[in-house]
């Protein structure tokens, strides 16, 4: 298996973020970042991102990270959206104590 790459990122007004690795075999790794930790667990998506689980949420919780665009979703089991919004490449900074983690109002 090769190295496919690696995605860092925040999650715009949320304490969490999140380090995936992804493989030529089409899955995806990583941890949680930020405010919370925790593994996740996922596939690389043909959209140029990864469709994944946190820890941190019920596991029928499906992430959806948009390399592309820079968007995320949080899909439920019945396909509607529980929060979505951006994400910024890079560590959760210092300042985000205060915020809320997604998935939570």
């Amino acid at each position: 298996m090769a190295f496919a790459g690696t995605l860092e990122g925040h999650y715009d007004g949320f304490c969490d973020g999140f380090l995936l690795t992804t493989l030529s075999n089409g899955s995806a790794s990583g941890v949680e970042t930020g405010c919370i930790s925790g593994p996740i667990a996922g596939a690389k998506g043909k959209f140029k991102g990864a469709v994944v689980n946190e820890n941190h949420l019920n596991f029928e919780h499906v992430y959806l990270i948009n390399k592309r665009d820079h968007t995320w979703a949080i899909y439920l089991p019945d396909g509607s959206i529980l929060q979505s919004g951006t994400w910024t490449p890079g560590p959760a900074g210092a300042n985000t104590s205060n915020l809320p983690r997604t998935g939570t109002k």
